[in-house]
């Protein structure tokens, strides 16, 4: 890992010694770090140990992410993000509006160093209980944001940097959600803040679209999948054939129409 910058460690100490950092704008700590760091002073986050409790374990985290929206969308996340991730030696993370790590994804050995700041499944990276990090605050800002190592607000964490963006509901524009790289520098470039917040757009299009199929199956009177998956096969038949968790069923030549523009 590399060494957290001088200038924003001296801020830091800084912050801890008399509550003052450089302002925003400021030339060493930039001002949405230095936001964060005083609402982690306010929340009584520790400066010095990582406080990310783990609230979900075993089979509570299971089945709680088996029945969240972003359960769908998430092997997709993983293939446009994940797995470049593992091959950058950084590893991968979605979690909840709460902050709640629901997958995390990476190389064994990178996974056994994030486990030791408590960076694993079931845990809460909310700024509230861990302070300044890329996922919490990202999900209070309501904006993509990368962290670079001293910028964290607790000590043991600034020897990693991560870069974070919100997921949105794409009917509500609720956060439901946040996916996350976290590794050494190169998880905090320009390029890992853009790969994790396009790959936050893709997760809210293709929620979009099974929102879409969905509506238009419900329509046509066929049962909402459990998996949130539906097969449609249309071309070169007089019906429209569609396939759910639940069964085959086929429509209608105008709901067929319908289903199948939808989901294109």
């Amino acid at each position: 890992m590399p060494q957290p910058d001088k200038d924003v460690l001296r801020a830091h100490e800084r912050l801890l010694a008399d509550g003052r950092a450089d302002p925003p704008g400021g030339r060493h700590v930039r001002g949405v770090v230095a936001e964060s760091w005083r609402r982690s002073m306010a929340a009584g986050v520790s400066a010095d140990e990582v406080n990310s409790p783990v609230e979900l374990a075993d089979r509570a985290l299971h089945d709680y992410r088996a029945a969240h929206v972003l359960s769908p969308v998430f092997p997709l996340l993983y293939d446009v993000l994940g797995r470049a991730a593992e091959d950058c030696d950084t590893v991968m993370a979605v979690g909840d509006a709460q902050g709640r790590l629901l997958w995390v994804c990476g190389r064994p050995n990178i996974l056994r160093q994030a486990e030791g700041i408590q960076f694993v499944e079931g845990a809460t990276w909310g700024e509230g209980t861990t302070g300044t990090n890329a996922p919490g605050l990202a999900l209070t800002i309501d904006q993509p944001v990368a962290i670079k190592a001293a910028e964290h607000f607790t000590a043991v964490l600034q020897q990693w940097s991560c870069a974070a963006a919100p997921i949105h509901d794409p009917v509500t524009q609720e956060i439901i959600g946040v996916v996350d790289v976290t590794g050494g520098a190169e998880a905090a470039t320009v390029q890992s803040l853009a790969m994790v917040r396009s790959a936050a757009r893709m997760a809210e299009a293709e929620l979009g679209r099974l929102y879409v199929v969905d509506a238009a199956a419900r329509a046509a009177g066929v049962p909402g999948p459990a998996s949130g998956s539906v097969h449609v096969e249309s071309l070169g038949r007089p019906d429209c054939q569609v396939t759910t968790a639940q069964g085959t069923y086929r429509l209608s030549r105008r709901h067929g129409e319908i289903l199948t523009l939808l989901a294109w």
